[in-house]
């Protein structure tokens, strides 16, 4: 998948170089929580948590892990409920999840313009541009976290 087709709270699998396919044990099952353009940070769950009848346990508790894009599939692996509960935990009860995927959709927009390498605009323009995006995220991000 390319970056800009992820979406925050999206369930994923993370399958490692040397498997095979997505029943190697070393593959791991998670969620999105942010998209940069430099990777797609997830949170993982411990894999004995998702047995039947077991509550799902994150693998981590302090940060999300950068992960490359390619080495991402999406997998469904937890009722959506599960992730967010934990973005409410993690942001607050209110937290406003329509917002952080809005922000999730501009930054697509953004990382799809980045991608293109836009060739009508010279450096300084393109720049200008990004920097007045960036503050609009900024915005959102300050707006979805209150």
């Amino acid at each position: 998948m390319r970056i800009n087709e992820f979406r925050i709270g999206q369930q994923i699998i993370y399958i490692p170089r040397h498997a095979q396919d997505a029943t190697h044990p070393a593959c791991e099952r998670g969620f999105v929580t942010s998209i940069a353009p430099y990777g797609i940070f997830c949170r993982y769950w411990r894999p004995d948590s998702l047995q039947e009848g077991r509550t799902p346990e994150l693998r981590t508790t302090a940060n999300s892990e950068r992960t490359q894009t390619h080495l991402l599939h999406t997998k469904r692996s937890v009722c959506r409920d599960v992730i967010t509960d934990w973005f409410k935990q993690e942001y607050g009860p209110d937290v406003d999840l329509s917002a952080r995927l809005e922000l999730s959709s501009l930054h697509r927009a953004w990382l799809t313009r980045i991608e293109t390498g836009l060739t009508t605009q010279d450096d300084a323009d393109i720049a200008r541009d990004m920097l007045d995006e960036l503050a609009l995220f900024s915005q959102i991000i300050g707006n979805a976290l209150r």
